[in-house]
């Protein structure tokens, strides 16, 4: 096994979540779609990761089959005559489909699918209105399954903890220590323009947001739901690992933010909290079983003081046969507890914000009382744990020692390796070269070498060898005019060049 100096490899290996959601466009004529219906398309391709296009029924059909937990959304363009008995049976026979838009030049024709089916939302005739309701529907429910998990309090084996918990919240830790400067803001404000290159009203947004950004708090940006919002919701919400560095920024003035706010607050007063959910009924049949365990959400938590308000997320759940709607009660006592909160009622972008109260990421909650109040509808009750739980300790102590670096960056880059993203980690390497500075000549040339081995290591990890070769070669020569010829670090990186020969 290849050797190297500042990394050390371990069993870690992950791969960030992926998409929930896929919008299906349907249409017997699509090959004639008109160029307005398909500029939308770059509309939702931006909303959303996946979206596919099928102008047959049964190809349709059989797509259904391959989806597993994604929801999907389908838009039918009202071409297919006398084919409508057909087309409500499948989508009453496919669970994975949230909601259906019909897109019609005729809006007489709503009688032919009136009734047919609960999952049908009406009939459209422009197709900005059904990107609209989508994009709502689509925070909604993403308000509703934003990434959670559940640990278990009585399987103490690491193998068996769900590993997407431990990763996102070492991430989130590393990115809260970074410094950003004006060189980092600006590459996450080009990743979102790159991200949004074809949408001029969102890069008009982004415009908007870096020339403003300091006239208005983080909270207030976040809760505007702008383009920046959206794409840092999606990171939080999906575990998205590339996302969330490029977001690192936000996601660390967004904490600053709640932070100072909770540095304020008088923490002898308890309260309670509340927030709508939903979730799958294969996924309550599990969190069922979990009373007395840990809960967690991953990103961002937006709890309501207003019970009714999150009463009415969580009845949205009995419009599906096949989920359950929760009214999560959470009992918070800030003298038990650490994780920052903030009331939003004079931070918020929308003055209606009284109610709301934005907690920090990876709150932990533990899982109470558990009871029907209506059918297909559950009160769960949680209460913030804090911050010294010991489960939580021994649940992140190794997996913390292993990406400890001699700085943030360091660290996450080592936290890339070990999840696997080798170019990524080749990027923030080349950073951390870029930034490298220090009086103290030996140390410096010391970092410099580590570094470039380090690199060589990424892309000996890739199979590269040849450039792997030559960023060892890079840190020898460094080293050989830097280090006693008994330094360790001579015999790692001899070592590696090694093994590139021997292969």
């Amino acid at each position: 096994m290849t050797k190297y100096t500042s990394i050390n490899k371990s069993i870690i290996n992950s791969s960030s979540a992926t998409e929930n959601y896929i919008i299906i466009w349907l249409d017997s004529d699509i090959n004639h779609t008109n160029e307005n219906t398909k500029n939308s398309f770059h509309s939702i391709k931006h909303m959303i990761n996946s979206f596919e296009t099928f102008n047959n029924i049964d190809e349709c059909s059989n797509y259904f089959k391959t989806i597993n937990n994604e929801q999907i959304f389908l838009i039918i363009v009202d071409s297919f005559d006398q084919q409508h008995s057909h087309l409500n049976n499948l989508i009453k026979e496919t669970i994975q489909i949230n909601s259906v838009y019909i897109f019609s030049n005729d809006p007489l024709k709503e009688k032919s699918w009136e009734d047919e089916s609960k999952k049908i939302k009406g009939i459209f005739t422009e197709i900005k209105s059904i990107i609209n309701v989508i994009e709502q529907n689509i925070n909604s429910s993403k308000q509703k399954y934003s990434t959670t998990s559940i640990i278990s309090m009585v399987d103490m084996n690491f193998d068996e903890l769900h590993p997407s918990y431990m990763y996102s919240k070492l991430l989130i830790e590393i990115i809260l220590k970074i410094n950003y400067d004006n060189k980092a803001k600006k590459d996450s404000f080009d990743y979102c323009r790159k991200y949004y290159a074809d949408d001029n009203v969102m890069l008009k947004a982004i415009d908007e947001f870096e020339q403003d950004y300091q006239n208005h708090s983080p909270i207030w940006w976040y809760t505007k739901e702008s383009s920046i919002y959206i794409l840092l919701k999606n990171a939080l919400m999906t575990d998205n690992i590339d996302m969330m560095i490029k977001m690192g920024f936000f996601i660390r003035d967004v904490h600053q933010n709640i932070k100072t706010i909770y540095s304020q607050i008088d923490r002898t007063v308890k309260f309670i909290v509340y927030r709508g959910h939903e979730m799958l009924d294969v996924d309550f049949d599990k969190f069922i079983k979990y009373k007395g365990g840990l809960f967690s959400f991953h990103g961002f938590l937006s709890t309501s003081t207003n019970q009714e308000t999150a009463l009415n997320f969580a009845n949205t759940a009995k419009l599906y046969d096949n989920k359950i709607g929760i009214l999560f009660e959470m009992n918070i006592d800030p003298l038990m507890c650490s994780i920052p909160f903030a009331s939003l009622d004079k931070t918020s972008y929308y003055l209606e914000a009284e109610n709301e109260v934005l907690f920090a990421t990876h709150s932990i909650f533990r899982i109470g009382d558990m009871n029907q109040i209506d059918d297909r509808l559950w009160k769960v009750n949680l209460t913030l744990t804090c911050d010294m739980d010991e489960q939580l300790k021994i649940l992140t102590y190794h997996i913390r020692n292993e990406i400890q670096g001699i700085t943030p960056w360091h660290s996450l880059a080592t936290f890339l390796y070990k999840m696997g993203k080798y170019d990524e980690a080749i990027e923030i390497f080349n950073r951390i070269v870029e930034v490298t500075n220090d009086n103290d000549n030996e140390k410096f040339m010391t970092t410099l070498s580590s570094t470039y081995n380090n690199i060589g290591l990424m892309y000996d990890s890739m199979g590269n060898y040849s450039d792997a070769l030559s960023w060892y070669e890079k840190a020898l020569e460094i080293q050989s005019n830097s280090l006693p010829s008994d330094h360790p670090s001579l015999a790692t990186v001899y070592d590696n060049i090694g093994m590139i020969k021997y292969r």
